[in-house]
């Protein structure tokens, strides 16, 4: 089945950096009878830089889940706020115009080759499962987020090590003095918990990777906790200056009464338009093993 209503997700910083790969795109769209859509805050810009911005529809990032395929122009990054976003069944077109690009599928190079596919309906998908994680404060949520890379606790202030206890279905797996700590997903194992000392897991892996940051102690070390599990993370210290950052992209401040909660979410995925000319250890040679 053809896919014929398509929107481009932009990375925030677009407008300085490729705007004429923006409007090639939407020429070459609508050359297929597609019809476009962009997030209406980019509406303004549009205006200015599209002498024919009328025949766009612009609409509200929750309208997006209405759409065939979604174009995601940026990097890592864009992608993963945009998966946050979605929490659906509609399709993501990944295209790399960031710098490591691990989780995008496509090349500008080749972008335009496979989007003629995928718009005829011919390409296959990869469904990405994600994860919540919630806070909760005297027996109340206070905060809760679906990630698709990891969630970090560190300091907000000084560089001061503080210890946390990490539980893994209500038993106390350890206590970690240190920096901070990382959970990730196997998606998540090649960001900041690989830059931490963490091991490169496969996706296919169902799994948490537990790093720790900088750890104060020779005998902490990453990991890997099946992703069935149920994961609590308590602060042992009376200390406000401590940050839940979720995806690199959210910050929601905890104190030492908070648990950290962090479990695989069955209902929530999302879906990935497939490269059939990449693989995973292609990727990985490429972005990290190549000389």
């Amino acid at each position: 089945m053809k896919l014929s209503n398509i929107a481009i997700v932009l990375k925030p910083e677009w407008n300085l950096l490729f705007p004429n790969v923006v409007i090639n795109l939407i020429k070459w769209l609508l050359r297929r009878k597609c019809k476009i859509y962009i997030l209406a805050n980019e509406k303004e810009f549009f205006k200015k830089l599209y002498s024919d911005y009328a025949i766009i529809s612009f609409v509200k990032p929750e309208e997006l889940k209405t759409l065939d395929l979604i174009i995601s122009l940026g990097g890592d990054g864009t992608i993963i706020g945009l998966s946050r976003l979605l929490k659906s069944k509609v399709p993501i077109f990944g295209v790399n115009w960031g710098r490591l690009g691990f989780i995008t599928e496509f090349s500008a190079e080749t972008m335009y080759e496979h989007l003629s596919d995928t718009i005829e309906g011919k390409s296959d998908y990869t469904k990405i499962p994600l994860s919540k994680v919630s806070v909760v404060k005297s027996k109340k949520t206070i905060f809760q987020e679906h990630f698709i890379n990891d969630v970090v606790l560190s300091k907000s202030n000084i560089s001061r090590l503080f210890t946390t206890t990490v539980e893994c279905n209500h038993e106390i797996l350890q206590q970690i003095s240190g920096d901070g700590v990382i959970l990730s997903t196997p998606i998540g194992s090649t960001a900041y918990s690989l830059a931490a000392g963490g091991p490169i897991v496969h996706p296919l892996v169902k799994s948490f990777i537990l790093t720790p940051i900088c750890p104060h102690s020779l005998v902490h070390r990453p990991i890997v906790i099946p992703s069935e599990y149920e994961v609590g993370i308590r602060l042992e210290e009376i200390d406000r200056h401590i940050t839940l950052t979720v995806d690199g992209q959210i910050i929601f401040e905890i104190d030492h009464q908070c648990l950290v909660k962090v479990s695989m979410d069955p209902r929530q995925g999302v879906v990935f338009v497939k490269n059939p000319e990449r693989t995973y250890f292609q990727t990985m040679r490429e972005k990290f093993f190549a000389k």
